[in-house]
């Protein structure tokens, strides 16, 4: 592997039990803290009506103390293992927010149009990201590392919740497969090319001259390819590498993803992010003004009764409880909620009693798409196109147009 081009790539789950423990510890101390609290504010409140009574004896229902508008303790968004507790803690929290919810997509790496969108929630918000964050633009991995910084600031942000995209999940397997295979740059662009020639010819449309210059070409890259192979590179992986490099746009994240590059100044920096997202989540239900909306990039998984488990338990999986659990159907069911596109799976989450699925992955170019059964919100930023930003609450969008560059006036994270 040449020296400098990137650092460890580390794609094994650090949390396992001693993390579980301490979100188990941080959840009872909560709780009991939170149970003194209130049982406090119950005692001051009871003093309050009393002393409002003796004052004012004809005083009506109306005019007496409302309930404390003080928001709860905040989760840490590194306690989010044990999916019963943290759906227990999301459905405790979520009433005492006083902002609304936002969400939006496919921001594919315009840092400008991020940052246009968060400048404007408040700290009481809620905004969910629907992944694809990276790619296409520059900005994708200085989005990654404001997310991560926004998240451990909540006085001065709104509560984010980021969902995994496509473009992540490529992003780490082609990663992983990267480090494993310990390729240097030759190699990967000897994958890349000789893949672009295969999928032509696998296509099956080309007629000649063209399909003896393809055969030629590819036998070109042929030898090596095959060198590498015999090394240890699947065919998956050299694809995965293929598909996000070249016909995703990801060579702009690998470039900011390299340690001493524009975004990344070392190992323990990839690793912030490598595990952020694996710890994100794949799909998740969530209760808003007593609705229930399902959240995942794509679309649902064409499974009622995975989907009625989903709502019934409020489950929330993350990507490495999916693609890394080591069961092929798990993965699978990974893979199609992030990339697939069917739109029978949006009647299933239907079926199973949700009120809609909201998703991004389809770009719709002229606004926000919203039927019977799911609200897409794509609208294309990733083509130079708008950034839409739903509100859930209100069911109104906003429209951002798609930069790079932040706009002056707009508000950066600041500590």
């Amino acid at each position: 592997m040449e020296s400098c081009l990137f650092g460890k790539i580390v794609l094994l789950n650090k949390r396992e039990s001693n993390g579980k423990t301490v979100a188990q510890n941080f959840e009872n101390a909560r709780e009991s803290i939170q149970k003194k609290i209130e049982s406090a504010e119950r005692a001051q409140q009871a003093k309050n009506e009393i002393s409002a009574q003796k004052r004012a004896p004809q005083a009506t229902s109306s005019e007496q103390e409302q309930p404390s508008s003080k928001l709860p303790p905040q989760r840490s968004a590194q306690f989010r293992k044990d999916n019963k507790t943290n759906l227990s803690m999301h459905k405790k929290s979520i009433p005492a927010y006083k902002g609304k919810t936002y969400v939006f997509s496919d921001v594919h790496g315009m840092y400008g149009s991020y940052i246009e969108a968060m400048s404007k929630m408040t700290p009481n918000d809620t905004v969910i990201i629907l992944g694809d964050v990276i790619d296409r633009g520059r900005g994708g991995i200085k989005i990654l590392q404001d997310i991560i910084r926004r998240q451990k600031d909540r006085k001065h942000n709104p509560e984010i919740i980021f969902m995994m995209g496509n473009h992540e999940m490529q992003f780490l397997i082609a990663m992983g497969a990267i480090e494993r295979q310990k390729l240097d740059t030759p190699d990967i662009l000897n994958i890349c090319e000789y893949w672009k020639r295969q999928y032509k010819l696998l296509q099956g449309y080309l007629i000649e001259p063209y399909k003896s210059q393809f055969v030629n070409e590819k036998i070109k890259y042929q030898d090596k390819y095959r060198t590498l192979v015999e090394k240890g590179l699947t065919e998956d992986e050299a694809q995965w590498i293929y598909i996000w490099l070249w016909e995703n746009g990801g060579t702009k994240t690998f470039n900011t993803f390299i340690v001493g590059g524009e975004n990344i100044k070392d190992v323990e920096e990839q690793d912030k992010i490598i595990d952020f997202l694996k710890e994100s989540y794949v799909i998740m239900p969530r209760i808003i003004n007593n609705k229930d909306y399902l959240f995942v990039h794509a679309m649902p998984p064409n499974d009622t009764k995975v989907l009625e488990t989903i709502k019934k338990q409020r489950r929330m999986l993350t990507f490495n409880e999916l693609y890394y659990s080591g069961n092929s159907r798990d993965r699978s069911l990974c893979e199609s909620i992030l990339q697939e596109r069917d739109h029978e799976t949006y009647q299933s989450a239907t079926q199973a009693g949700f009120f809609k699925t909201i998703c991004g992955h389809t770009p719709e170019f002229y606004g926000i798409r919203k039927t019977q059964d799911y609200i897409r919100i794509d609208t294309g930023c990733g083509n130079n196109n708008k950034l839409a930003l739903y509100c859930v609450d209100d069911d109104t969008v906003q429209y951002i147009d798609a930069k790079e560059q932040e706009t002056p006036g707009n508000s950066e994270w600041q500590q």
